[in-house]
């Protein structure tokens, strides 16, 4: 794991759009702006293009986030859940830091009364189950 002044100098981020998936990735400790950039992108690929079989948030880098990124997360994700959901479900890959990993899981409860919501300790854990269900 990173040490603090480690995760505040490699933080990123990082949208992909794959065949079956978009796929948003956090590392480090990103800045608000950081945040709110890469879901304003995120937004607007669920918008321009066709719906995608499952959204994918890898937070496994993620060593901290502010709040107000917290509630912006939960915030933007709710709105685009409830407007143009993914077709099978949203896939979270979670930090080792457990005081991140309670914050993100208690931000996106209401989210997984609108889609099926799925967390995961690895990509390769998450990989699998996507490919089970598909």
């Amino acid at each position: 794991m990173l040490s603090l002044y480690e995760s505040l100098v490699h933080s990123k981020g990082s949208l992909q759009e794959k065949e079956d998936c978009l796929e948003i990735t956090f590392v480090g400790f990103p800045e608000k702006a950081t945040v709110e950039g890469l879901l304003k992108a995120f937004e607007a690929q669920v918008y321009a293009g066709k719906p995608k079989q499952w959204w994918v948030f890898d937070f496994s880098g993620l060593s901290l986030l502010d709040w107000a990124s917290f509630e912006l997360l939960g915030k933007t994700l709710n709105s685009l859940a409830s407007a143009k959901p993914p077709v099978n479900g949203m896939v979270f890959i979670v930090p080792e830091n457990p005081f991140v990993r309670v914050w993100l899981e208690e931000e996106l409860k209401e989210i997984e009364d609108i889609v099926l919501t799925a967390y995961f300790d690895s990509c390769k854990e998450a990989r699998l189950f996507m490919n089970q269900v598909l």
